[in-house]
């Protein structure tokens, strides 16, 4: 990888992969080499660089049959870090002490399982303190999927706030969470479940 080009993001946002395709390509890639790997890039994805989070949760989905396919993505990963070096988490002078959440879900975005992919992330003045990123169940309607997105994102919130009151001192600030689905948001505001939506009520109406 010294003499690799760099690219611009760690992910080929046109590139799905699948389980499956080992058997078009296997034993391309070792399983000891690609969990070395992926163990690598996680402990460098929590700990300085969530930039390269979803990209690192993608391949790390197939540690058990790597193929060609799922090796070149990790290789992607290592060649955008490559070029980014001088990326990191900055914690910078800020009189803005309050935290600020945003979060998302796709739709059925893994291939084999139909599964979405949900994902948050939380500010604490202009550095992040929290960042996820995972498979989760399925949900029948898209905007369903980014209200257990949301739940997901307000739990760690509350956890953060108690625990900033506890290091600071200081009063619980509001916190402002950012949704990009207007559906989502007025499912969460309305207290009236529909029937197509109480599965929702049921295990994820925490916010």
């Amino acid at each position: 990888m010294d003499e690799a080009n760099p690219v611009s993001i760690p992910a080929d946002p046109h590139q799905e992969t699948c389980t499956e395709m080992h058997l078009i390509d296997q034993h391309e890639a070792t399983n000891a080499l690609y969990r070395e790997a992926i163990g690598s890039l996680m402990y460098l994805s929590i700990a300085t660089r969530p930039d390269i989070t979803f990209a690192v949760n993608r391949a790390s989905r197939h540690m058990e049959k790597p193929s060609k396919l799922h090796w070149n993505a990790v290789k992607r990963i290592l060649k955008y870090l490559k070029g980014t070096l001088n990326y990191g988490l900055r914690f910078g002078i800020s009189q803005d002490r309050h935290l600020q959440a945003y979060s998302d879900s796709d739709y059925a975005g893994e291939l084999e399982t139909r599964r979405s992919t949900t994902g948050y992330l939380v500010k604490w003045g202009s550095g992040i303190v929290s960042e996820l990123a995972k498979t989760a169940i399925r949900c029948a309607v898209h905007h369903g999927r980014r209200v257990l997105a949301a739940c997901q994102t307000v739990k760690e919130i509350v956890w953060l706030n108690k625990l900033l009151e506890e290091l600071t001192d200081s009063e619980k600030l509001q916190t402002t969470l950012f949704l990009d689905s207007s559906s989502a948001i007025q499912l969460i505001k309305n207290p009236v479940f529909h029937k197509r939506t109480k599965h929702i009520d049921v295990r994820y109406h925490y916010i």
